[in-house]
């Protein structure tokens, strides 16, 4: 894996998660997905498609292709899916 940094920052970056990992640190999970595991940018195009926008609209205002918003949102449709599943 490439990081495009330079040897310094690669060095403080690995120290930074060998220290997280030393104090078994967890990632802070609540900026980055909802208590349904929705993520940000699940949640922007599930809303803008909501709107009624079309999947080329939203591409071009996320600056994303069509297909990557088409997977993005069966992949939401599918952990909903899922979620609705296990509570039933």
């Amino acid at each position: 894996m490439s990081l495009r940094k330079q040897p310094g920052t690669v060095l403080r970056i690995a120290a930074m998660v060998d220290l997280a990992n030393d104090l078994e640190l967890e990632r802070d999970h609540t900026r980055s997905t909802d208590a349904d595991g929705i993520r940000p940018i699940e949640r922007c195009i599930r809303r803008l498609r909501t709107e009624g926008q079309s999947v080329g609209e939203v591409a071009s205002r996320l600056r994303k292709s069509g297909d990557y918003v088409r997977r993005v949102e069966s992949y939401t449709r599918l952990k909903k899916t899922l979620r609705d599943g296990r509570t039933a």
